[in-house]
């Protein structure tokens, strides 16, 4: 197993998107993050690595570091990994570790996007499509960060089971219905 870094930003997309090859409930919003993140605008005003652990040529696990200057802590970011692969992500994890040191940082946030408040962490309940936007990752990324403390910045922390009484709840404060409708994005196109 071997720590490396991707040559270019379309290396490592071409790499994230790999990971869910074959999936018929992935629906690619990563492409157009990793263009916007790593455009001069604002890479100009943070640190940015593109890492995978690797073997036999093959990434185990990819993501990217980034510190943003004005952030107090390095976004663990694009995170994607094969199933199992405990012993990459551990290798993937002491590197953003010390990336935070060298950066004078004493936090990471582990997340699928670029962005603390754009989808931070993992859904860890029954695989479902995602919504429109919404990222999506497979259930067992959260078995790698159990460890981890975590941190409510979305709008709800939980499994989607427990999601119904939740919006029951709104609801009745809100004085409006509430339905969780299943989206199919097969037939789906831009108008």
């Amino acid at each position: 197993m071997e720590l490396t870094r991707f040559k270019s930003a379309r290396e490592f997309e071409k790499a994230v998107l790999g990971f869910y090859s074959g999936d018929p409930i992935f629906k690619n919003n990563k492409s157009g993050l990793i263009k916007l993140v790593t455009h001069r605008a604002f890479s100009a005003n943070a640190k940015i690595e593109t890492l995978a652990v690797r073997e036999n040529g093959e990434p185990l696990c990819v993501c990217m570091l980034i510190c943003h200057k004005a952030a107090p802590a390095v976004s663990v970011s694009f995170f994607e990994a094969r199933e199992g692969a405990f012993a990459a992500v551990e290798l993937l994890t002491r590197r953003a570790a010390e990336f935070a040191k060298e950066n004078n940082r004493s936090r990471l946030e582990i997340s699928l996007d670029g962005h603390c408040n754009y989808s931070v962490g993992f859904s860890c309940g029954h695989q479902t499509p995602p919504s429109f936007g919404e990222s999506y990752n497979p259930d067992f990324y959260g078995d790698f960060f159990t460890g981890y403390t975590k941190i409510g910045f979305t709008s709800y922390t939980d499994t989607l089971s427990n999601l119904e009484s939740k919006l029951r709840y709104a609801s009745s404060i809100t004085k409006k219905e509430f339905e969780i409708i299943e989206t199919d994005f097969r037939n789906f196109q831009n108008s």
